[in-house]
């Protein structure tokens, strides 16, 4: 026993050991139990790009030709190319007709594709020791060793959202896999420097990568949206509700009620919402400011209660507090 956390200890201070060479983090015992030693390579990465690659990726050829037609006056050509792609190279297609940068992020690809960027400009930093936080301009240093197990976490972990993109989009020979976990790589970064896993979040966040369990909730909506009506699709109400879906439990609005104790309005971060009854006088829906629906009550219990509430795409259960009032909504 002694022996063994004896090697452990000399394991982790060589970590720390400017001088001693660069090990896999694989290879250190401690870490070693909870990072999965995944195989170095991607078949699931070189797929990726061959989908999505600007100089050779299959859905980006169409996408380009069908851009350079268009460039050209040739609506028609343009047309009847479109009707020739297969139905992934038309959602793809579409989406990228989009004006808004917004929509197009929307993709579970071109989501993948944002996160390998921050990466690959992380891994970049990380190599050459010159680590930026863009927040702060303040240079987070790193000695030789932590800065090879992190680019090699960054690596796996980028071949792991490559392969969950596929198979969300159902790429062939992908589709039926499972969803793999990337919060371990996080985990591991997180261990060897705090300060490396920060800076990739806030990197994360300036280049406005949406939730991974969001776009996934909401891809089957946008795809559909997107074969029925192609470029003239309007998808821009589905960035909310993937903003909105996380893995985290759902923030618990304020409910302003009256001296009865019935709610009146509800604020969730800086969104207000109006509650309007129906005929009945029973709650029907959340309008807010600018008029929109934020929430129509679907479902009732047998006593009348608010049980399920659709925002957006989503329908969501109510969740109720000790006193058996509707409080939030679950995730």
């Amino acid at each position: 026993w002694t022996g063994s956390w004896g090697r452990n200890a000399l394991s982790v201070s060589n970590m720390f050991d400017p001088q001693r060479r660069s090990e896999q983090l694989y290879d250190w015992p401690i870490s070693g139990r909870f990072v999965k030693n995944l195989a170095r390579g991607s078949d699931a990465t070189d797929k990726f790009y061959g989908l999505i690659s600007e100089t050779g990726g299959r859905l980006e050829r169409r996408n380009n030709a069908y851009n350079e037609m268009i460039s050209r006056g040739q609506e028609d050509q343009a047309s009847k190319f479109y009707d020739t792609l297969s139905d992934d190279e038309k959602v793809w297609v579409a989406l990228n007709t989009m004006e808004s940068a917004d929509e197009k992020r929307l993709h579970p690809l071109r989501r993948a594709s944002d996160v390998l960027r921050v990466f690959s400009g992380m891994r970049r930093d990380v190599a050459e020791r010159n680590i930026v936080a863009v927040l702060t301009k303040r240079k987070i240093d790193i000695n030789p060793t932590i800065a090879s197990a992190i680019a090699d976490q960054l690596g796996r972990w980028a071949a792991a959202e490559s392969r969950n993109a596929m198979i969300v989009v159902g790429e062939p020979g992908w589709a039926q896999r499972e969803i793999m976990d990337v919060s371990p790589y996080m985990d591991a970064i997180r261990q060897l420097s705090p300060e490396v896993a920060v800076e990739i979040e806030d990197r994360l966040r300036k280049s406005k990568v949406l939730p991974f369990e969001g776009v996934r909730t909401i891809w089957p909506e946008l795809r559909q949206r997107l074969l029925d009506d192609g470029p003239d699709a309007f998808v821009r109400d589905l960035r909310g509700d993937a903003m909105g879906v996380t893995d985290r439990p759902a923030q618990a609005p304020e409910v302003e009620r009256t001296s009865e104790g019935e709610p009146t309005t509800i604020r969730r971060g800086a969104a207000l919402g109006n509650i309007v009854r129906g005929e009945d006088g029973r709650i029907a829906q959340v309008i807010g400011p600018d008029g929109r629906v934020l929430a129509d009550v679907r479902d009732r219990d047998s006593r009348g209660r608010i049980r399920r509430v659709r925002t957006g795409i989503l329908d969501r259960a109510v969740v109720r507090d000790e006193d058996d009032r509707a409080m939030q909504l679950a995730a």
